[in-house]
């Protein structure tokens, strides 16, 4: 058993998503509709959520001389107080772009979404557009 433990700690996990339309809900659940709990889009908000801190992406001078360019989607929550949760690309057109935008996301942090004035758990997406010429001093 000890050894199985160590060949456990020694894997590296990766956990990928893939969403196709919007996020779908049990239908019936033996305590009621009341006990579930879901993401509200930004339709349903009392108001869009207001950052109270934005991180920038990093785009390094190597990338700005290389001319990289490119847009990323980053599909995340805002839970109840504010937090960023469970940042994923949809779409990228360069790995290192998705690899910054999402980071930068991981930093933000908003004010609770409300809904009917409760907050409320958010679903969000965010378009990231990399342009070397509008990012040039």
């Amino acid at each position: 058993d000890l050894d199985r433990e160590r060949r456990f700690r020694k894997l590296e996990l990766i956990v990928l998503v893939v969403r196709v339309g919007p996020p779908q809900h049990a239908q019936t659940d033996v305590f009621g509709p009341a006990y579930i709990y879901h993401p509200h889009g930004l339709r349903t908000l009392d108001g869009i959520p207001t950052p109270v801190h934005i991180a920038q992406p990093i785009y390094p001078q190597a990338w700005l001389e290389k001319g990289l360019q490119g847009d990323v989607v980053v599909d995340f929550y805002i839970d109840e107080s504010g937090a960023v949760r469970m940042p994923s690309v949809q779409t990228a057109d360069n790995p290192l772009l998705a690899a910054a935008a999402t980071a930068a996301v991981r930093e933000w942090r908003f004010a609770p979404p409300l809904r009917k004035g409760r907050p409320v758990l958010a679903h969000c997406q965010q378009v990231f557009k990399f342009a070397p010429e509008s990012l040039a001093p």
